[in-house]
């Protein structure tokens, strides 16, 4: 559950995505896909980041249809329906004693290269990742998330923490359709 004020905060502001084999339907394009496209990405979280994660004694789950495979690599169905989006289904839950945050429906905005997700009660939240080094081959796109410039603090703020820095880079996300 998301705490009242930061919910508030979050709401103002704050909105994330994620290998497995997948069948293409067509291929993914900032553009817009020739036809549907489906897929699965996944999402690993780095070294670093677990590290703290474990140590401020947050734990993090997948938030069904999304697949949780070890503490650091999460699975998403992603799908390309609309010009320039991936969209995810399911989520990551981020849960300490006494702070938690849900985050679903993860959607990579490939031209304007950032992520926006949804907080259950909040709804959602623009731009909270940035999509850096991404590529866009064939029938895989790659990018590392890193925390967007001034939402480091709203993700503090939320899990009682000071784990998260402006441009942080936070983990590895890697779509295959």
């Amino acid at each position: 559950m998301l705490m009242r004020v930061a919910a508030g905060a979050l709401a103002g502001t704050l909105a994330v995505g994620l290998a497995g084999p997948a069948i293409a339907k067509g291929k993914p394009d900032d553009k817009g896909p020739k036809a549907k496209v489906k897929g699965t990405t996944s999402l690993m979280f780095t070294k670093s980041v677990k590290n703290k994660l474990a140590k401020d004694g947050i734990k993090v789950d997948a938030v069904a249809p999304g697949k949780k495979v070890n503490k650091v690599k999460f699975v998403f169905t992603a799908s390309q329906t609309r010009p320039q989006y991936i969209d995810h289904t399911g989520g990551l839950a981020f849960t300490r004693a006494d702070a938690s945050l849900t985050a679903t429906d993860f959607v990579f905005d490939l031209a304007a290269q950032n992520v926006d997700l949804t907080v259950p009660g909040v709804g959602v939240v623009d731009d909270v990742f940035v999509l850096g080094k991404l590529k866009i081959n064939k029938k895989t796109v790659t990018a590392k998330l890193k925390v967007a410039p001034g939402k480091a603090v709203l993700l503090n703020d939320t899990l009682k923490t000071s784990l998260f820095t402006d441009g942080m880079f936070v983990a590895k996300s890697s779509t295959k359709f």
